[in-house]
């Protein structure tokens, strides 16, 4: 695994389990202790894509994205604002509703302040549309691009590593 030396050629889509995660950590992190606006920004950005996706709110959900942006998880790797929406349309109707928890939230901006790269881990509750809970663990792994003093998603690698279904008894 070679390491980047700047946010420019981190990998998103990086398939070693454990590369992205060692990968931010090794890039030079802002060390003012005071969060940026732009980090703050960005959390917020993860913050609300969990809270619409739970709510089946999509059009809220593509709001965050780029209409460019390329998103790669369980499903397959989906290019551009139409393939992700009926990725997420697929998704949303396979489930009553859910809650996604996000931690371990990593940032790093690339010196232009124009984008940005970040690793997170997740974990979601999804009740199905039969009953069943479902949970997942995995991580979001993604790029930022800032456009009209707004960030939105680039590129967005969705992993679900642990999965496991419980009936609702």
């Amino acid at each position: 695994m070679k390491q980047p030396t700047s946010v420019e050629t981190f990998n998103v889509f990086e398939k070693d389990l454990w590369a992205p995660y060692l990968t931010i950590s090794a890039l030079r992190p802002d060390m003012s202790g005071v969060q940026s606006p732009d980090e703050k920004s960005i959390h917020e950005v993860l913050n609300e894509y969990c809270y619409c996706y739970d709510a089946g709110n999509i059009d809220r959900v593509l709001a965050l994205f780029t209409d460019d942006a390329v998103i790669s998880n369980a499903s397959g790797t989906h290019h551009g604002i139409d393939e992700i929406r009926r990725n997420y349309i697929d998704f949303v109707a396979k489930r009553k509703f859910g809650f996604h928890f996000v931690t371990n939230v990593t940032v790093r901006l690339a010196e232009s302040r124009l984008v940005a790269v970040s690793t997170s881990y997740l974990v979601t509750l999804n009740v199905k549309n039969n009953g069943q809970l479902a949970l997942v663990a995995g991580s979001y792994i993604d790029r930022f691009r800032k456009i009209e003093e707004t960030w939105k998603f680039s590129e967005r690698r969705i992993t679900a590593d642990i999965r496991s279904t419980l009936d609702s008894d």
